[in-house]
């Protein structure tokens, strides 16, 4: 039996075909898991992801920080971007003049309830003196209304030291709020 060339090469040609097909099927699945795949140990630990971007940031609450008073600033505690407490001092106002006049309010009060104080004591002697009719109702009249105007003015010296010493405190500016300059 004689095989013809031609069909010699086929028969060659699809044995060859096999035996690659077979020796790459063997070569592909013969890689070991470690080859195919990247194992790692698994341990614990924080994940860390950084997102870096460009923009502009805009505060939840901006509050402006003003004076009640005005004046020259002698301390300034802060500077821009730092981080501030609620309530803590950001800078002071010269206070020298506001003292002063808290000063010369305190001594207002006491020279004026001094005054009250003799206003009290002439009412009363004025009383024992027309009740004796030694006075007119007019003279006790003017001591009663000498009192009361006394003790007016000691409300209204009172009234202007509280507002020289809230001037005062207004010398040192604080933060309103908790947050950055």
């Amino acid at each position: 039996m004689k095989i013809s060339r031609r069909k010699f090469l086929t028969v060659f040609l699809a044995v060859a075909l096999a035996v690659g097909a077979f020796w790459w099927y063997r070569q592909s699945g013969s890689e070991s898991l470690e080859q195919r795949y990247k194992l790692q140990t698994i341990e614990r630990g924080d994940i860390t992801q950084t997102v870096s971007a460009n923009g502009t940031l805009n505060p939840i609450v901006l509050v402006n920080v003003g004076t009640q008073v005005s004046g020259t600033v002698t301390r300034l505690y802060v500077d821009f971007n730092d981080k501030v407490e609620k309530g803590q001092a950001l800078l002071e106002l010269d206070d020298r003049l506001l003292a002063a006049q808290a000063r010369q309010s305190a001594a207002n009060v006491v020279n004026v309830s001094a005054a009250v104080d003799l206003a009290r004591a002439n009412e009363a002697r004025m009383q024992a003196l027309f009740k004796e009719e030694y006075v007119s109702r007019q003279e006790l009249e003017q001591a009663v209304q000498t009192r009361r105007s006394s003790e007016a003015q000691l409300a209204q010296a009172k009234a202007a030291a509280d507002k020289d010493e809230v001037n005062l405190r207004y010398a040192t500016i604080r933060s309103p709020v908790s947050g950055v300059v």
